[in-house]
């Protein structure tokens, strides 16, 4: 396994969210848009870069999806696609959150080197607000820009 750990959203980061669409069936969800994953070659020239990071899906499409079918999102990248995060029940006294969903594999993984890559605080730190040393790990996209957001990319 790889040293490094790129917790990744899809909706507002790999692309727009004004370009998805959830159409909620009698079977499930079903995401449509003219141009889902539209900044796959932007991630696939990180991806290049750093052979040693790994993707875990942190988006709610890991509800939706089996690994498999997200790493085929991904195309040649999609072998870098290793896992998914599990949606989480409040623990103690501490809302459940994306970040502590992250948090956990990579504890469960034993990686101490992680990023999360996400658009939406509200659903990455819940109501908590973080300590810097958390705050750090994580790099927000424009949910219209994606990962093509300025500094970001």
């Amino acid at each position: 396994m790889s040293t490094k750990l790129l917790f990744l959203d899809i909706d507002g980061v790999m692309h727009s969210v004004d370009r998805v669409r959830a159409v909620h069936t009698g079977t499930g969800t079903e995401y449509t848009g003219d141009r889902l994953f539209e900044h796959l070659p932007l991630l696939g020239r990180i991806l290049d870069q750093c052979p040693d990071v790994s993707v875990i899906i942190s988006s709610a499409w890991r509800d939706v999806y089996t690994l498999s079918e997200l790493q085929k999102f991904f195309g040649g990248w999609g072998h870098r696609v290793i896992g998914t995060t599990v949606s989480i029940d409040a623990l103690d006294s501490m809302p459940a959150n994306r970040f502590r969903e992250c948090q956990m594999v990579a504890e469960r993984l034993g990686v101490s080197d992680w990023l999360v890559v996400d658009d939406q605080p509200g659903i990455v730190w819940g109501p908590q607000i973080p300590k810097p040393p958390l705050a750090r790990r994580v790099f927000w996209c424009d949910p219209v820009l994606g990962l093509a957001t300025p500094l970001v990319a």
